[in-house]
């Protein structure tokens, strides 16, 4: 008689808590900051870093085109100091960026692309404590997924908040949780924003405050035609949905609770409660 033997394969975790499959080949480590990355290639770090620089020295800056940088797991702390206008990563003018796996928190801005890129991807990062804005991406074709970004708070009086703030067609904006995104005084909170964003979509993110904030925002479409924004859910905002007169797009089967004001503008093309 023939024994059978069922074998289980466990998944190997590695450094800070990410699986073999998903793991980004690497390059160049990481191992300090302020740290600078001028050539194209796959960038991790290996364990967490943290900065005490203050006013704009940014913690991780980009200087080339299609650079992965895997966190891979870590934490990039910028708490120790002032905010400043420091942010956690940064890049102007960059093609094919991806930021992906880890915890950025303490910066005025945690991810901040900026300029005429384009293809960038930030996903499944863990952001918290920033000052003006969570993830700050512009370009076309930006996306942004599976990120939890919260406790975007300035430190300042009147100033305005944006969790994740995306400036740029065909954008995608998926499956992302943004928490408690408060201005101070007469700022304004967003906690998505999409400005000259033509053909973007916009679908299954959860946003929402732990107390309602007069003036706070779930999505605010600035400026953009056919836009699609699907099954999102909002709770304790002033405002759920908002497409601005200088914007269009469809919306259906989102979800709001504890919305003074759940949609406006736009065009309301099915099971929206």
């Amino acid at each position: 008689m023939r024994t059978k033997v069922l074998v289980v394969v466990l998944p190997v975790v590695l450094g800070g808590g990410l699986s073999a499959g998903a793991q980004t080949y690497c390059t160049t480590k990481v191992t300090t900051v302020p740290f600078t990355i001028n050539a194209s290639g796959n960038y991790c770090l290996e364990k967490h870093l943290s900065t005490t620089a203050t006013a704009t020295t940014n913690a991780i800056t980009i200087n080339a085109d299609y650079v992965t940088l895997d966190l891979n797991g870590f934490k990039l702390d910028g708490s120790a100091a002032a905010p400043g206008a420091r942010k956690g990563v940064f890049a102007l003018n960059r093609k094919g960026i991806v930021i992906r796996n880890g915890v950025v928190r303490g910066f005025a801005r945690a991810v901040s692309l900026e300029g005429s890129g384009s293809s960038h991807i930030i996903e499944e990062l863990r952001v918290e404590a920033s000052a003006l804005a969570g993830i700050w991406a512009e370009g076309t074709g930006v996306v942004v997924r599976g990120c939890r970004v919260s406790a975007t708070t300035p430190p300042t009086p009147d100033t305005s908040a944006d969790g994740i703030r995306i400036a740029g067609v065909e954008a995608r904006v998926l499956n992302n949780d943004v928490l408690d995104t408060l201005a101070t005084g007469n700022g304004t909170a967003r906690s998505i924003v999409l400005d000259n964003a033509s053909s973007s979509i916009v679908e299954s993110n959860r946003i929402g405050n732990s107390s309602l904030a007069l003036g706070s925002t779930g999505i605010a479409i600035l400026n953009g035609q056919d836009l699609l924004v699907s099954l999102n859910s909002f709770s304790t905002l002033d405002s759920g949905l908002l497409f601005e007169s200088e914007s269009f797009g469809k919306y259906r089967d989102n979800l709001t609770s504890g919305v003074n004001s759940p949609y406006s503008g736009g065009q309301d093309v099915g099971n929206n409660q």
